[in-house]
């Protein structure tokens, strides 16, 4: 392992690693922000023991550099997951949701980039910042209780802009499967048009945001903007299951309406966090914004 981190745990320098990795690529990814105190010195000691082991020299920042000393910091964090047999303890930590979340694989729904078309770059960048570096994060255990579904986890990140109006909160929706996170809803919460005052509870704000946004579904009995953990009988498919009950939406032929569940991981026959999004009025919303 690389002496300067002898000092931290294990999970603690995969992260690091991880971020000084990205961030050799470009710096400014909001994912290679630095997540514990004294992480730049750090991330410069790393870098300068790399460069000894490559034989780069100390101004060589040539694209083929940047390729090698990653190449480096990647094997040193796999090297590092290997040797301390971490992997059974990372899906441990995964399951209970103590995991940092710098250490998952990111899977973004294909159907989010057919969404968002040219703005699925920009939206896909947003979305890895909130999962790395959130300003806070929630993530639900294993329970039965419908108002916790189990394996299901929310991250929200402020980014802030010169312009008010052009501020906003990332609420990113994610269900946790081993040790990769698999995001099938990301929206931007801009305070003007989602009230999010005296709040800080993201399942909260989730719901705010699906009063402006959402629509009326129903499935099998329960019904409303988000339905947080229902059962499908029989191991019909879900998508069968869910109806949209606003019929002047259902009615309009140039409004898309988007639907989005979690399966969950231990049951095939249940599905959480169940929502109806208006997609044509939150696309409208986005351009309107010039993001």
């Amino acid at each position: 392992m690389i002496t300067s981190l002898s000092e931290l745990n294990p999970v603690t320098v995969a992260g690091i690693l991880a971020r000084a990795a990205l961030a050799l690529h470009n710096e400014d990814n909001p994912a290679a922000a630095p997540a514990i105190p004294e992480e730049r010195a750090l991330r410069e000691a790393v870098i300068a023991k790399a460069r000894e082991l490559a034989g780069i020299e100390p101004g060589d920042e040539s694209e083929r550099a940047r390729e090698v000393l990653g190449d480096i910091l990647d094997s040193q964090r796999e090297n590092l997951i290997g040797v301390t047999d971490s992997r059974g303890a990372l899906l441990r930590l995964a399951t209970k949701g103590d995991l940092p979340s710098d250490l998952y694989n990111i899977d973004i729904n294909p159907n989010m980039e057919q969404t968002f078309g040219q703005r699925f770059a920009r939206e896909k960048e947003l979305i890895e910042a909130s999962i790395r570096s959130p300003d806070r994060e929630l993530h639900c255990q294993p329970s039965g209780n419908p108002e916790n579904p189990f394996l299901v986890s929310l991250f929200a990140k402020r980014f802030p802009h010169d312009r008010l109006a052009r501020s906003f909160i990332m609420l990113v929706v994610a269900n946790r499967i081993g040790l990769t996170l698999h995001v099938h809803q990301a929206w931007r919460l801009y305070p003007d048009v989602v009230d999010l005052q005296e709040t800080s509870d993201l399942i909260d704000m989730l719901k705010r945001f699906l009063r402006v946004f959402g629509v009326d579904i129903e499935m099998e009995g329960q019904h409303g903007r988000l339905i947080l953990l229902a059962d499908s009988p029989g191991g019909k498919p879900i998508q069968n299951l869910i109806k949209v009950r606003n019929p002047a939406i259902r009615g309009q032929r140039q409004t898309t309406i988007t639907l989005s569940y979690f399966w969950a991981p231990a049951n095939r026959n249940q599905a959480a966090f169940v929502v109806g999004v208006d997609q044509t009025k939150y696309m409208k919303m986005l351009r309107s914004r010039g993001g």
